[in-house]
């Protein structure tokens, strides 16, 4: 094989890599919920352990740290006009990770006290949004309570 095919060819393992690395066809660690815009009652939270094996820098703008291969959790969400908020708190600097209906990613690594992070769809899709929280160590999970609820715009 010449130079420029086996750059090639690392070039497509790198990238099937990535694009393998979370997998949307698991089902989510904790479960999945439907969530009809405008509802009550919230927010709703469920505990999880965050952290995972899988590396999420690349998959956008603030992204990094290390997830687990399936989401966490998936939100089935029918849009209103309220904004979809989501928030992760822990003793552990943990981040965000979120794959939104119109396949693109949103990362949030800083919040209140600089390591509970916050992401907010002001103008939600309607769809399945899927959720990761990632920690920044390897084969050490942290105890994380993660909130998903719906605000009025601002």
């Amino acid at each position: 094989m010449n130079r420029i095919g086996v750059a090639t060819f690392i070039i497509a393992i790198l990238a099937a890599g990535l694009a393998g690395a979370q997998d949307f066809a698991a089902s989510p660690n904790y479960g999945t919920i439907r969530v009809p815009g405008g509802s009550a009652p919230y927010p709703y939270v469920v505990e999880i352990i965050a952290g995972g094996a899988v590396d999420a820098a690349g998959l956008g703008p603030n992204c990094r740290d290390l997830i687990s291969e399936a989401p966490d959790l998936r939100i089935l969400y029918s849009a209103s006009d309220l904004t979809l908020a989501l928030r992760a708190t822990s003793d552990a600097d943990t981040i965000l990770v979120v794959n939104a209906p119109d396949g693109s990613w949103h990362c949030s690594a800083d919040g209140a006290g600089g390591h509970n992070p916050a992401l907010e769809f002001v103008q939600p899709l309607s769809g399945q949004y899927d959720i990761w929280v990632g920690a920044k160590a390897t084969g050490v999970g942290w105890p994380t309570r993660l909130e998903v609820s719906e605000n009025s715009p601002n």
